[in-house]
């Protein structure tokens, strides 16, 4: 079994900051635990989620983490796995005017 090393992207690190301003403090180190937990754990089984495509960028594949209340949308690129973004589940992360993502398993296509 191969072990993959996890990258963070620069938006992840500010998404998971303007998280951890809009969670209560009492709730802030068990989001980002259980975040990073699911993170750590991409190391051995990366395609165990579900994928998602991104249009601008076909050089890897996109795959997403749901996280309790959250999306965690990551690359697969060699033996790299690039940590991209967090969204809220509220938030539309497969708007295609603002991510440019879809789900790989819906039957329409996006045009750009």
């Amino acid at each position: 079994m191969s072990n993959y090393k996890v990258i963070l992207s620069s938006e992840f690190k500010r998404d998971i900051f303007k998280l951890s301003k809009h969670l209560e403090h009492s709730k802030i180190k068990f989001v980002t635990k259980k975040i990073y937990s699911d993170i750590k754990n991409l190391q051995y089984m990366p395609r165990i989620h579900r994928k998602v495509v991104y249009y601008k960028d076909t050089s890897g594949e996109y795959r997403r983490i749901i996280s309790g209340k959250y999306i965690i949308i990551y690359k697969i690129k060699n033996n790299e796995i690039i940590i991209l973004r967090i969204f809220s589940q509220k938030q539309n992360y497969l708007n295609p005017k603002k991510f440019i993502l879809k789900e790989k398993s819906q039957k329409y296509k996006i045009l750009i």
